[in-house]
């Protein structure tokens, strides 16, 4: 299952996170993309989260800040603003690379951009979509073309 994951994350061109209920497997396991490399976290949790919830920011090339969108491979090229943690502390296990290995326990924080993946995806693990937050946050939801062009979507739509 892991390598199916790997496979169809490795064939979007925009997805940097999959998991495993997005591919018809129930297991708790997800992978997140770093440059070349997936990470995989076996039954994830979230142990501490630092701050609050807040809707990130990007900094664009002029150096004013807009909100980050967030979407989905479930929901090509849909995308909303969703409040997330900035900072983390997660633990998981990752899988053997060795037939006669064991799981691993691993802790790590995460900040940014892998913090709001890890949350995204263990999202998904429990049954909520990105979608549910901008529903129960009443945010709006956008369809983003590849040129970057905005506009708002039916939201009620699709839940």
């Amino acid at each position: 299952m892991v390598a199916d994951l790997k496979r169809v994350l490795a064939k979007s061109k925009i997805g940097v996170g999959l998991s495993a209920p997005q591919i018809g497997a129930r297991s708790r396991v997800f992978i997140i993309k770093r440059e070349q490399e997936f990470v995989v976290f076996v039954n994830p949790v979230i142990k501490k989260s630092f701050g609050s919830r807040t809707y990130p920011l990007v900094v664009l090339p002029k150096g004013q800040a807009e909100e980050f969108m967030e979407g989905c491979l479930s929901f090509p090229d849909l995308y909303g603003p969703v409040k997330r943690f900035l900072k983390i502390k997660v633990s998981y296990q990752e899988p053997p690379k060795m037939k006669n290995e064991k799981f691993k326990m691993k802790n790590k924080i995460l900040e940014d951009l892998p913090a709001i993946i890890f949350q995204h995806e263990k999202d998904h693990l429990d049954g909520i979509l990105f979608i549910d937050h901008l529903k129960a946050e009443k945010r709006d939801l956008f369809k983003i073309d590849t040129k970057g062009n905005k506009t708002k979507a039916n939201l009620e739509s699709l839940c």
